[in-house]
């Protein structure tokens, strides 16, 4: 559960208001100078904004989310969620994989140790490797996507100047080298395009990483 606000009223008393996700919040106070109807009016519209702020925020965090799961950096297989506490990072942490803990496990290069359905115990996805994830998802959904925002790439349409024929993706970001260097791709509609340069891409990811 996580702690959305906590406000402080001089020689009143405290509101805390707590998200437990899917819309829901929590909240505790300790304020007893105010009548019982007004502290009630307050705690409403200080828990329903609270809670607005709360759910529009965690939207994009849970779709995200959802593409990891449906991607090819899922362990367990695309599609395959992973049950409660079943993920344990280098330093003993046990957690659930979801929106909130992509990051858990802290070192960009630690990976967790998780326990699929079927009872595979496979390695997840490095911090880095879900960071370069997001950014591929956040390009793909940008104006520098050449087919178009949104657009999705086809299999091996894109090809290197020195012939290196790629899928677009978060491993491949990179891939043609020099920073002045752009790939040629085929559109989903048949359209030749050139792709952003490795130094625009570079530029993208480092702005979409930035903390």
């Amino acid at each position: 559960m996580q702690q959305l606000a906590k406000v402080i009223l001089p020689k009143i008393g405290t509101i805390t208001v707590h998200y437990k996700g899917s819309g829901h919040c929590k909240f505790s106070t300790n304020i007893l100078q105010f009548s019982f109807r007004l502290k009630t009016a307050v705690m409403k519209i200080f828990v329903a904004l609270s809670c607005f702020v709360a759910a529009i925020t965690a939207l994009p965090q849970q779709d995200s989310f959802r593409e990891l799961i449906n991607s090819d950096l899922n362990s367990c297989g695309r599609g395959v969620r992973p049950g409660p506490n079943s993920c344990t990072c280098p330093d003993g942490t046990t957690f659930t994989p979801g929106p909130s803990t992509l990051d858990i496990c802290g070192a960009s290069s630690a990976a967790a140790i998780c326990t699929c359905p079927d009872g595979r115990a496979v390695s997840s996805p490095t911090e880095q490797e879900i960071k370069d994830f997001f950014s591929f998802l956040e390009l793909l959904n940008s104006d520098l996507n050449p087919c178009g925002a949104g657009s999705r790439p086809s299999t091996n349409s894109c090809t290197c100047p020195d012939g290196t024929i790629f899928t677009p993706g978060p491993s491949t970001l990179q891939i043609c080298g020099a920073s002045s260097t752009a790939a040629t791709c085929t559109c989903a509609n048949g359209r030749i395009v050139s792709s952003p340069t490795v130094q625009q891409i570079r530029d993208f990811v480092k702005a979409s990483q930035k903390i």
